[in-house]
């Protein structure tokens, strides 16, 4: 996240100074062509670093039935959990966008573009702390109370698909036929997660008290999730800079590479489920065409 802010700062500031230096030298360049109105294409993959959630405070409720390391434990718990450095990683995936144009001046435009782009996760983690009120016995001793603490690994399938809206400005030199811009976009982009990552495992150490007896000892065979992503939607606010170059094969139409950064602020998935901000960045090859 550290990069993505760097390079969104960095980014942002030299379209303000593109801006600026085009805004003295617009009555005097001259651009390739006069349309004023454009379309554009643009597709390639793109990456999401990983996504965050806040953390989860759940109730929980369980029973086991198990002997463990070679001791019975038999206890019903009800209690609740916190879930904390919730973290799931995604992989590379694809996106493509269609926008249009229009051409302010000759080197400023205003442009709106719908994307669309999916990424798989295939693997989440997080901490997990549990305190729960408890009634049975563990080696034939009762046990009144049970905490809980350790990392749990979470396994499987979900596609993040993400479709952003967004209302932007794009600075670009288009005196000769290498034509390098800068754009800065916000809107909001609908997001969905379909699939689920709920198989846990990891490394969950227990302490159980009773009048008589304290015991200790490790869950990991018997961890079920906190904490899990399934199918569920979000509608964040986001924000995109772009910065690239086109090559103009006729007077209308040219072609290019485009590399981008957009940020999601305010996910809120449902089930306590939510990120404050997170990124996703992108190479996409473009296509231009004015009329």
């Amino acid at each position: 996240m550290k990069t993505f802010s760097r390079f969104l700062t960095i980014g942002v500031g030299g379209l303000c100074l593109f801006s600026i230096g085009n805004a003295q030298d617009f009555g005097t360049k001259q651009a390739i062509d006069s349309s004023d109105f454009y379309i554009f294409t643009e597709a390639g993959g793109t990456y999401v670093p990983s996504v965050t959630f806040s953390d989860v405070t759940a109730s929980e409720s369980f029973s086991l039935n198990q002997t463990i390391s070679g001791v019975l434990i038999d206890i019903s718990a009800v209690g609740t959990t916190q879930v904390s450095n919730f973290v799931a990683q995604s992989g590379v995936g694809y996106n493509f966008l269609l926008g249009f144009g229009y051409q302010i001046n000759s080197g400023l435009g205003i442009e709106i573009e719908v994307g669309y782009s999916q990424s798989t996760l295939t693997a989440a983690s997080y901490e997990e702390t549990g305190s729960y009120a408890v009634t049975g016995t563990i080696a034939g001793n009762n046990v009144t109370n049970l905490s809980t603490s350790g990392s749990v690994s979470l396994s499987g399938r979900a596609n993040l698909t993400q479709i952003p809206i967004l209302v932007g400005l794009s600075a670009q030199d288009r005196s000769e036929k290498f034509q390098p811009m800068a754009s800065f976009g916000i809107g909001i982009c609908p997001s969905f997660f379909n699939g689920s990552l709920s198989s846990a495992s990891g490394n969950l150490g227990f302490t159980a008290t009773g009048p008589a007896i304290t015991a200790s000892g490790n869950l990991s065979s018997e961890i079920s999730e906190a904490a899990s992503l399934s199918s569920s939607t979000a509608f964040p606010f986001a924000f995109k800079f772009k910065a690239g170059f086109d090559y103009a094969l006729s007077p209308n139409t040219s072609v290019g590479l485009k590399a981008w950064a957009m940020g999601l602020a305010n996910s809120n998935f449902g089930d306590q489920l939510k990120s404050d901000i997170y990124g996703t960045i992108g190479l996409n090859a473009a296509f231009k065409a004015r009329f």
